[in-house]
């Protein structure tokens, strides 16, 4: 039997809330939230992918993509450190109070999320150009430091494939966001040029996970990074979920919360929220708690859907 899909759900959902009104960006919306939910409970192993990087000699703070939710494990290939250990910030710090220790890394720690992949490696006003002729009107926010760490803000506007510079000088961007969808890639660049972040056409910013490693690399090393990647979003009608079949059932439950939270029917929401509570109580029973790393718990619906790192502003209403 094939396994339902994302118009099946926007079917069962609508008739479910009794509402055939309701958009299906809406629905879809919901299922996501409700697919991260589930994932930020149980580590699933069909998840679980690497990601590779070089290190670079005199470089501590690494960027990967927030697609990779959660690392697992990190391991140096190229000296046969099978097993890199995670600390926390104040740890890592205390190693190395002047951050001069050079070696092989043995430690690290998540720095949070950024929006870019890179920092400028010196004071440098800020480039951005599209890859289609098409862009000539979406502005980019540039939001940082400069040298005397003061904050700082800059907007540019797209001129198409032509580099727009702007006048500002930053150290540190923290901010980089696109006003509105383009029809091409946005490169941004510092002045060297090296290049800080690449937002896709549908995306109005990049998120990335920031590593800060101990001690500080003396040489060119191959780190595998071991990751439990975010579920894949269901786009198309036929797209089916991210997870396994069998816990399909408690995934629409999940959805239908979110969806009588949005709809203020807080009858219904209560009564799924605490349904749902022993849904996941059990499955993870059923799985064993493999995972050595709890994230602190959420305390409502709203700072779950305010922690996952979407554009919120885009969510679609009904017309």
């Amino acid at each position: 039997m094939p396994r339902s899909n994302l118009a099946t759900y926007r079917t069962e959902i609508k008739n479910l809330l009794k509402n055939q009104n309701l958009a299906n960006s809406r629905i879809d919306y919901w299922l996501y939230l409700a697919e991260q939910r589930v994932v930020r409970e149980i580590d699933l192993d069909q998840l679980l992918i690497p990601y590779n990087i070089s290190t670079v000699v005199s470089t501590r703070d690494y960027y990967i993509p927030t697609l990779y939710r959660r690392i697992r494990h990190i391991n140096d290939v190229t000296n046969n450190n099978a097993s890199i250990e995670e600390v926390s910030i104040r740890e890592l710090t205390s190693y190395d109070p002047d951050g001069n220790q050079t070696g092989n890394i043995s430690k690290y720690a998540v720095m949070g999320i950024h929006e870019v992949s890179a920092q400028p490696l010196a004071a440098s006003v800020i480039s951005i150009v599209s890859s289609s002729a098409s862009d000539t009107s979406q502005t980019v926010k540039l939001a940082g430091y400069n040298a005397n760490q003061v904050y700082i803000e800059e907007t540019l506007t797209l001129n198409g494939t032509i580099a727009v510079t702007g006048t500002t000088s930053f150290t540190e961007l923290i901010e980089v966001r696109k006003s509105a969808d383009t029809v091409g890639i946005i490169t941004v660049s510092d002045d060297d040029p090296v290049v800080l972040t690449r937002i896709p056409f549908n995306e109005h910013r990049m998120q990335y996970m920031k590593l800060r490693v101990f001690p500080i690399p003396d040489s060119i090393d191959t780190i595998h990074i071991y990751s439990y990647r975010k579920p894949l979003i269901m786009e198309d009608a036929q797209d089916t979920p991210d997870i396994p079949e069998e816990w399909v059932e408690l995934l629409l439950k999940i959805a239908l919360e979110f969806g009588a939270y949005d709809n203020q029917d807080f009858d219904l929401y209560f009564k799924l929220r605490d349904e749902n509570e022993l849904g996941l109580m059990k499955l993870k029973t059923q799985q064993g708690n493999r995972r050595t790393y709890r994230r602190r718990k959420v305390g409502s619906l709203k700072e779950l859907i305010d922690e996952l790192p979407l554009d919120k502003t885009r969510i679609a209403t009904d017309s």
